[in-house]
């Protein structure tokens, strides 16, 4: 009866630590996957239709197109459906256009990072075709 006492014991003083190795292991995959699941851009940006002042795109070579002031409620919500992933590090690749949305109190940049101000939010782009039918709307 001894012997069956401490093989019992024995089994347990092994299975409370690998419990906690598989508990930290479990945490640490449902924390990585929270931060880098995809999610819409309005995660990102938070103005709202009353605050928009202008929207209008830009590209590399400075040309500009301006949005219609009647249609910045419709752009801008079609803008925050985008589905995207955020990353660590940034792309090298962007856009050739790039969305700006002003707002009262900020302004937004959306292309291939998503910027405010002068401080870069990565992400990869999951609606990339999306993103340029909503570009060529406004650019032809």
């Amino acid at each position: 009866m001894e012997e069956s006492k401490k093989s019992f014991f024995k089994n347990k003083k092994i299975m409370i630590p690998v419990i906690a190795l598989i508990s930290i292991i479990l945490l640490l995959s449902i924390i990585l996957s929270g931060l880098f699941m995809p999610r819409k851009l309005s995660f990102y940006v938070h103005c709202k239709a009353k605050d928009i002042q202008e929207v209008y795109i830009l590209d590399i070579e400075d040309h500009r197109y301006d949005i219609p002031i009647d249609e910045y409620t419709s752009v801008v919500n079609e803008i925050k459906q985008l589905k995207i992933r955020p990353v660590l590090s940034p792309y090298k690749t962007f856009t050739v256009h790039s969305f700006y949305i002003v707002c009262k109190n900020e302004t937004y940049k959306i292309n291939g990072y998503y910027m405010v101000g002068n401080k870069h939010h990565p992400y990869k782009m999951i609606d990339m075709e999306q993103f340029e039918n909503l570009l060529n709307q406004y650019i032809e």
